[in-house]
């Protein structure tokens, strides 16, 4: 039977530079959905959701990136996978054909030092 893992990776926080999650273990599952919640923008610089694995010696490397810079408020839902993925809809922003590493974490890089309130939940299947 398959596993669901939901959690809170990033707490709603007000925020003015870089930040990534924890790093996550995952042995099991293929796909994930990244959900980011922006409550306060201050549309300049804006944020770049990324999914970042890590090698044998802990350099991360980004297996995906978000297309388009966040810059407004709203709630976004990336959804990565292996599978053979429809496009987007009923409040999918993106789908993307990625295969989940095993040691990753979800980093969220700042364009420039303003402020945005935001939050990152993920659920890994």
């Amino acid at each position: 039977m398959a596993t669901r893992t939901r959690m809170t990776v990033l707490p709603l926080a007000a925020r003015t530079a870089t930040n990534a999650s924890p790093q996550l273990t995952e042995d099991c599952a293929k796909s994930i959905a990244i959900i980011v919640n922006v409550t306060a923008a201050s549309a300049t610089g804006g944020l770049t959701v990324q999914l970042r694995g890590y090698d044998a010696e802990g350099n991360a490397i980004v297996f995906w990136a978000a297309g388009a810079a966040l810059t407004t408020t709203g709630r976004r839902v990336y959804l990565l996978s292996p599978a053979t993925l429809s496009a987007a809809a009923n409040g999918i922003t993106a789908v993307s054909s990625v295969v989940l590493p095993q040691l990753f974490d979800i980093n969220v890089s700042h364009g420039d030092s303003s402020s945005y309130t935001y939050s990152v939940l993920v659920e890994i299947f």
